[in-house]
């Protein structure tokens, strides 16, 4: 059930880009759904997106590091996970900054 709300979300997300492509708090959703389904490459790339829109959204930064987490690349969800905490976010999952 879950899995078919967040494939929903993204479809529902993507045709309101369609309008305003520059909008971080739907690029961010749809980052957010797509760590949500394990599909973390494509997080990624809209994660990224988020952050280049609005540098100052600390939850983007922690939710790309469980991405960069789950695939592995631990320096990099390190990094981001540190860059949330300095920016005042208090529950970061204590092993993103490992």
């Amino acid at each position: 059930f879950m899995t078919k709300q967040y494939v929903g979300a993204i479809e529902d997300n993507k045709a309101y880009l369609k309008l305003n492509p520059v909008h971080h708090e739907i690029n961010y959703e749809i980052g957010m759904a797509y760590n949500q389904l394990g599909n973390y490459n494509e997080a990624l790339q809209w994660l990224n997106k988020v952050i280049s829109l609005k540098p100052e959204l600390a939850v983007a930064y922690v939710q790309r590091a469980i991405a960069y987490y789950e695939l592995k690349q631990l320096d990099k969800a390190k990094a981001d996970a540190r860059k949330a905490r300095q920016m005042g976010v208090q529950n970061i999952d204590p092993r993103l900054l490992q």
